[in-house]
């Protein structure tokens, strides 16, 4: 099943009716006057990033819209809710700085607004980003030519477009994804095809260790399976129990993932 895109959510199970239908949601760069203009107070001047999500559900009533926020409130049945959900968000929110509104009407639903302060990299810190993605896409200048067929998984598409093509060079076959759901299904048509997988964590749609848990052995076969992330492995330790996952810390020059992908498959 093609999992929601970013903007969208999907209902699983039993849930609030707010957590049934959430029909849209986005970003914006705003100042603390758009948020007073909402109605949206106190809030300190400057600039923030907002992250905004409208439900349809019934709305909140008067009698409950000043706990929202407070622990194991909840108008769920008994042992079907602990009522700390909103309360960890506010407090996760309050200790970045940040803050968290809503605003609700009966029949209508509900439209909830975090907002965190935007962060202005220095001049220095723009030329860095820089210098690391130039190195990421610079051609490899060494000997690392192989055999093998690398399934390559990544949403940015300049960074997948560049790898794909350095990788073609070094003799490699490469299919490449946009997504995990997109590399599910290219598993699915060819289960076992592949001698490396190598996959961005995070991404739209379906993530990394997502597509891995839900390929199963079947699909991947004796694959091995390469994780490109700028997030500790941590996030997803689980995996590295069930598969024999291997990771590399991003950035990544291109240099440094073919003499990888080249020792991988020659441990093979």
């Amino acid at each position: 099943m093609r999992r929601a895109r970013r903007g969208a959510s999907t209902a699983r199970g039993s849930a609030a009716p707010a957590r049934l239908a959430l029909p849209s949601g986005r970003t914006a760069r705003v100042s603390a006057e758009f948020a007073r203009g909402l109605g949206h107070h106190p809030i300190e001047d400057g600039e923030y990033v907002m992250i905004e999500v409208e439900d349809t559900g019934a709305g909140i009533k008067p009698e409950h819209a000043a706990k929202i926020f407070r622990p194991y409130h909840s108008t769920k049945e008994a042992g079907k809710g602990t009522g700390l959900g909103l309360a960890t968000s506010y407090g996760i929110v309050k200790q970045s700085g940040g803050y968290i509104f809503f605003s609700t009407k009966l029949g209508v639903g509900t439209t909830f607004r975090i907002f965190l302060p935007a962060y202005q990299p220095t001049a220095e810190e723009l030329e860095e980003i820089a210098a690391k993605e130039r190195a990421l896409l610079t051609p490899v200048s060494k000997d690392v030519s192989g055999r093998g067929r690398i399934l390559f998984v990544e949403d940015l598409v300049p960074v997948r477009r560049a790898t794909v093509r350095n990788l073609k060079d070094c003799g490699y076959e490469v299919e490449e994804a946009g997504d995990g759901q997109e590399a599910l299904d290219i598993l699915a048509k060819k289960p076992g095809a592949f001698d490396i997988i190598i996959s961005d964590v995070s991404m739209p749609v379906m993530t990394g260790p997502e597509m891995l848990e839900e390929a199963g052995q079947a699909m991947i076969g004796n694959a091995k399976v390469l994780f490109l992330s700028g997030y500790a492995p941590e996030s997803f330790s689980h995996m590295l129990e069930q598969y024999p996952v291997h990771y590399m810390s991003k950035p990544v020059t291109m240099e440094q993932l073919v003499g990888r992908v080249k020792e991988l498959l020659a441990a093979a």
